[in-house]
């Protein structure tokens, strides 16, 4: 009766955790799309991976400010020239990481 009992419970326990991940849409989908918002920062995404960066996710469209993983492995925050497509601030989140 336990065996019976511990089989149902594990059933159970499975068939909550699969209802629950089809209602739940992916945490990778909802934060790293890879999508720029517009063309300005796909043409900078591109500077920018050439020139090593990689994960780069815009903050603020609207100030220009992104977050990238810079080629040393820190991440950095960065703000971009509104026009020219150029890296105008670039903060290290840790200093130490320079």
């Amino acid at each position: 009766m336990t065996h019976l009992k511990a089989t149902l419970t594990l059933c159970a326990i499975l068939a909550g955790t699969t209802a629950f991940a089809a209602q739940a849409p992916s945490v990778a989908a909802q934060v790293h799309s890879g999508e720029m918002p517009s063309r300005y920062y796909d043409e900078l995404n591109a500077k920018l991976i050439a020139a090593g960066y990689s994960q780069v996710h815009v903050l603020d469209a609207e100030s220009h400010k992104l977050w990238a993983r810079h080629p040393n492995g820190g991440i950095v925050h960065l703000i971009a020239h509104p026009s020219e497509r150029k890296i105008v601030s670039e903060t290290f989140t840790h200093p130490a990481e320079r």
